[in-house]
């Protein structure tokens, strides 16, 4: 079967899993919303190239054959149902504003997104935001503390956000005092919001161990923590769901969005007055196998990294690490590019 007839045959959830159906269909619909947040858009984009058929077929495989109350469980199962209620709701948000682009300029819309839309509306899904929302960049500036228009730089400022990710340090010394866990819902809240994935596949997850014996559990498998690791209030492991990849060329990506949502939450840390160190987990196999078995990690999560997390002490020290001249990291396309081939 070649072209878009192959996406007219029904997805088949044991293929691809519960949590390989969403990923499908988050896929899809980032393409949708990627072609409406274009400077120039076309008409009936993502037709030609079956894309809304496929966004049809995983939307179809995570909606089954439930009956509204029943929305996102079918294959999924009952715990995937919020996610799949929010996924499915996004497409309809996104699929009415491809319509609603049509209907603007006078045009038909094409089967493949009202069908979609009818086909969810009639399953009891519930339309939420999707698609694209417009921002204006003077709003963006005054969000983070900077005054003027378009056209101004870093020099008009009001908060100068330099010392904030300059102070961000591997911490090793914490205070005796435990962090709250208010603190970290918050920080994992705004990494989690803030972090890019490919197509919004929202891979990360993060484990989150308090009690001494789990802590000390996971710290004994991971070499670069003695002498300290104890003092943290909280040992986070990061993983990523391998699950949310569903192309062979995809193979790496659980690794390149692990290590964006790594950046981002040791930043959402640092925002909510906690100190971390990030802690690698190049282990042996038998390590990554004892932490998975004593955790239960699925074992379609990849362990990315931990973080030892814990409230700053009063007066502590932090390894200086001096940087590289900029140079030798920021490359100017005269440096490189061969203009003569």
């Amino acid at each position: 079967m070649a072209g878009n007839d192959m996406w007219a045959t029904p997805i088949d959830p044991n293929i691809y899993g519960p949590v390989g159906v969403l990923a499908g269909v988050r896929r899809w619909q980032h393409d949708v919303e990627k072609g409406l947040s274009m400077p120039s858009i076309r008409s009936e984009f993502s037709v030609a190239s079956g894309m809304l058929m496929r966004l049809r077929a995983f939307s179809e495989a995570a909606l089954g054959s439930r009956s509204s109350s029943e929305v996102g469980e079918g294959a999924l199962g009952k715990q995937a149902a919020p996610s799949a209620a929010i996924a499915l709701g996004g497409v309809v948000g996104s699929l009415e504003q491809y319509a609603l682009l049509h209907e603007r300029s006078g045009q038909a819309i094409p089967e493949e997104a009202s069908g979609t839309i009818a086909l969810l509306l009639e399953g009891g899904v519930d339309a939420t935001e999707g698609g694209v929302r417009q921002v204006r960049a003077v709003d963006i500036f005054s969000s983070i503390g900077f005054r003027g228009g378009v056209e101004d730089n870093v020099a008009t400022a009001v908060v100068d956000l330099a010392p904030f990710f300059e102070s961000r340090h591997s911490i090793r010394e914490f205070s005796n005092r435990r962090a709250e866990s208010g603190l970290i819902v918050e920080a994992v809240r705004r990494a989690h919001e803030a972090s890019p994935s490919v197509c919004n596949r929202q891979s990360s997850r993060v484990y989150v161990l308090s009690s001494d014996e789990a802590k000390n559990f996971a710290l004994s498998h991971q070499t670069g923590n003695r002498g300290w690791g104890h003092t943290a209030s909280h040992v986070l492991i990061l993983t990523s769901s391998l699950e949310h990849f569903i192309a062979q060329a995809e193979r790496y990506q659980g690794w390149i969005d692990g290590g964006m949502f790594a950046q981002s939450l040791l930043l959402a840390i640092h925002s909510v007055g906690l100190a971390a160190c990030p802690l690698n987990w190049d282990v042996p196999r038998a390590s990554d196998e004892a932490l998975r078995e004593r955790l239960r990690i699925p074992e379609s999560d990849t362990i990315t990294m931990m973080m030892a997390v814990g409230h700053y002490a009063e007066e502590f020290t932090h390894a200086v690490s001096p940087r590289k001249p900029l140079r030798e990291v920021l490359i100017p396309e005269e440096a490189v590019w061969k203009a003569d081939i």
